[in-house]
């Protein structure tokens, strides 16, 4: 699994559906969909793993009530 969602509980979740370009090249783009998370956590990470060379990207979103 190359992204996944973790939460402030570190429960993973993994995506249901990708949209969007097949695999290959330099730059792809698409929309990841994955199951709604509730209740809500106060944080949600996406983790990227090896693409490009790098281990493990990630980007964190802070959910406001």
């Amino acid at each position: 699994m190359v992204a996944t969602l973790a939460d402030n509980k570190d429960n993973i979740y993994k995506p249901i559906t990708w949209e969007g370009a097949g695999p290959g090249g330099h730059h792809r783009e698409g929309v990841l969909t994955f199951n709604a998370i509730d209740p809500l956590p106060p944080f949600v990470e996406l983790k990227v793993k090896n693409v490009g060379g790098v281990a493990e990207r990630s980007f964190k979103w802070n959910i406001s009530l």
